[in-house]
Protein backbone atom coordinates (compact mmCIF):
# COMPACT_ATOMS: atom_id res chain seq x y z
CA UNK A 1 0.00 0.00 0.00
CA UNK A 2 2.84 2.40 0.83
CA UNK A 3 4.48 1.92 -2.56
CA UNK A 4 1.17 2.50 -4.33
CA UNK A 5 0.49 5.63 -2.28
CA UNK A 6 3.94 7.06 -2.97
CA UNK A 7 3.70 6.28 -6.69
CA UNK A 8 0.31 7.97 -6.93
CA UNK A 9 1.44 10.94 -4.87
CA UNK A 10 4.19 11.58 -7.42
CA UNK A 11 1.60 11.87 -10.20
CA UNK A 12 -0.40 14.99 -11.03
CA UNK A 13 -3.72 14.90 -9.13
CA UNK A 14 -5.76 14.36 -12.32
CA UNK A 15 -3.79 11.19 -13.14
CA UNK A 16 -4.06 9.54 -9.72
CA UNK A 17 -7.54 8.00 -9.91
CA UNK A 18 -7.00 6.36 -13.33
CA UNK A 19 -3.64 4.99 -12.16
CA UNK A 20 -5.25 3.67 -8.98
CA UNK A 21 -7.92 1.91 -11.05
CA UNK A 22 -5.23 0.34 -13.28
CA UNK A 23 -3.28 -0.85 -10.23
CA UNK A 24 -5.84 -3.56 -9.46
CA UNK A 25 -5.71 -2.73 -5.74
CA UNK A 26 -8.39 -4.28 -3.55
CA UNK A 27 -11.35 -2.04 -2.73
CA UNK A 28 -10.29 -1.51 0.88
CA UNK A 29 -6.70 -0.72 -0.13
CA UNK A 30 -7.88 1.71 -2.82
CA UNK A 31 -10.14 3.46 -0.29
CA UNK A 32 -7.29 3.83 2.18
CA UNK A 33 -4.92 5.15 -0.50
CA UNK A 34 -7.57 7.70 -1.57
CA UNK A 35 -7.87 8.84 2.04
CA UNK A 36 -4.10 9.17 2.38
CA UNK A 37 -3.92 11.14 -0.87
CA UNK A 38 -6.66 13.53 0.31
CA UNK A 39 -4.83 14.19 3.56
CA UNK A 40 -1.39 14.46 1.96
CA UNK A 41 -2.41 17.76 0.35
CA UNK A 42 -3.40 19.21 3.72
CA UNK A 43 0.10 18.95 5.18
CA UNK A 44 1.31 22.12 3.46
CA UNK A 45 -1.74 24.25 4.24
CA UNK A 46 -2.97 22.94 7.57
CA UNK A 47 -1.76 22.66 11.10
CA UNK A 48 1.52 24.47 11.81
CA UNK A 49 1.93 25.67 8.23
CA UNK A 50 2.33 29.17 9.70
CA UNK A 51 3.35 30.36 13.16
CA UNK A 52 0.54 30.38 15.74
CA UNK A 53 0.96 34.11 16.35
CA UNK A 54 2.70 36.87 14.40
CA UNK A 55 6.34 37.17 15.27
CA UNK A 56 6.80 33.65 16.58
CA UNK A 57 8.64 32.62 13.44
CA UNK A 58 11.52 34.85 14.50
CA UNK A 59 11.67 33.17 17.89
CA UNK A 60 12.65 29.89 16.29
CA UNK A 61 15.51 31.63 14.51
CA UNK A 62 16.67 33.14 17.80
CA UNK A 63 16.64 29.74 19.47
CA UNK A 64 18.87 28.35 16.75
CA UNK A 65 21.61 30.92 17.42
CA UNK A 66 24.21 30.43 20.14
CA UNK A 67 23.47 32.01 23.50
CA UNK A 68 25.22 35.28 24.22
CA UNK A 69 26.02 34.22 27.78
CA UNK A 70 28.70 31.59 28.18
CA UNK A 71 27.62 29.37 31.06
CA UNK A 72 30.52 26.94 30.79
CA UNK A 73 32.64 28.93 33.27
CA UNK A 74 29.93 29.73 35.82
CA UNK A 75 30.93 28.70 39.32
CA UNK A 76 28.39 26.54 41.10
CA UNK A 77 28.23 26.29 44.88
CA UNK A 78 29.45 23.02 46.40
CA UNK A 79 26.80 20.33 46.51
CA UNK A 80 26.47 20.50 50.31
CA UNK A 81 25.92 24.27 50.20
CA UNK A 82 23.31 24.07 47.45
CA UNK A 83 20.79 22.00 49.42
CA UNK A 84 20.58 21.13 53.11
CA UNK A 85 21.17 17.56 54.11
CA UNK A 86 17.73 16.05 54.55
CA UNK A 87 18.98 12.93 56.32
CA UNK A 88 20.09 14.82 59.40
CA UNK A 89 16.73 16.51 59.91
Amino acid sequence: MRQLFEALLALPPADREPALARSGAATAVAAEVRSLLRHAGEADTGFLAEPAAPGLGGMAANLATPATTDLTHTALPPADAAAPDRQGQ
